[in-house]
């Protein structure tokens, strides 16, 4: 049985191009299938930040998050060897300096956490209009392109 591990990589808009973002997924896919297990599947989000809205040093620029979700209670060392291989992946595929680049490894259940707040962001009212027009866009995303994208502006 594959279990399969969120990545969520929150990138300006247009910072990357559809093959970059393939070499990244199956990079990174390889990364966890190494330090976790071959049993492994990474799950790619891209969520792009509008021109604009990403600023380093008060400066209009990209700045690159990427919550890589793990197993619970993952030890240290592999924990460790996967934010290294992203890193160092990331660097290689995109050119971005080490301050560009923001990695968290957070357990499963902890991102899982996160992701359901997110989810009740939205007044009760819009919630699931918002969460539709999501589900759209990441269907019609994944058509065009291949890969699961939305903008941080929903």
């Amino acid at each position: 049985m594959v279990t399969q591990y969120l990545v969520v990589c929150s990138i300006p808009e247009g910072a990357l191009s559809r093959q970059q973002k393939q070499r990244l997924e199956d990079g990174l896919t390889k990364v966890y299938q190494s330090n976790i297990g071959t049993n492994v599947k990474a799950k790619f989000l891209w969520m792009n930040i509008p021109k604009g809205q990403a600023y380093l040093a008060a400066a209009v620029e990209g700045t690159i998050t990427v919550l890589a979700t793990m197993p619970d209670g993952l030890a240290t060392q592999p924990r460790r060897s996967v934010l290294y291989g992203i890193q160092r992946l990331w660097k290689t595929e995109t050119g971005c300096q080490d301050h560009q680049l923001i990695i968290s490894a957070a357990d499963k259940h902890v991102a899982d956490q996160f992701l359901m707040a997110s989810r009740q962001r939205p007044a009760a009212l819009f919630r699931i209009p918002v969460m539709l027009k999501l589900i759209a866009r990441l269907l019609v995303s994944k058509m065009r392109s291949g890969h699961l994208e939305t903008s941080v502006n929903l």
